[in-house]
């Protein structure tokens, strides 16, 4: 159900669902089975030098999981937890922080 008149408007959240429905049914192409695009090893490196959770970045979920709201409020305490430790922390990231912002 596209509502919109032109393409720099952006998506409702019903024609979201609506593609993310359609598309969590399409089968992947079988050239593409098994890849994983995201690289999330510098944040799991960072949680893990901060003695932090990793796993809500290491399972797996699905399109009803992003609607939970047990879900931001994990991903939200574990950044405040995360910004935290980062201000109280007198110990240096490096090397997990090489380059200079």
């Amino acid at each position: 159900m596209k509502n919109r008149k032109d393409s720099t408007r952006l998506p409702s959240a019903l024609e979201l669902r609506e593609i993310l429905e359609k598309e969590s049914q399409r089968k992947p192409d079988p050239s593409k089975l098994g890849i994983h695009y995201p690289d999330f090893s510098s944040a799991i490196e960072l949680l893990k030098a901060f003695s932090l959770s990793t796993s809500f970045l290491e399972r797996d979920y699905t399109i009803e999981d992003l609607n939970s709201e047990e879900l931001i409020e994990e991903t939200e305490r574990l950044i405040d937890e995360l910004a935290r430790k980062i201000v109280s922390s007198d110990t240096i990231l490096d090397p997990i922080i090489q380059t200079p912002c």
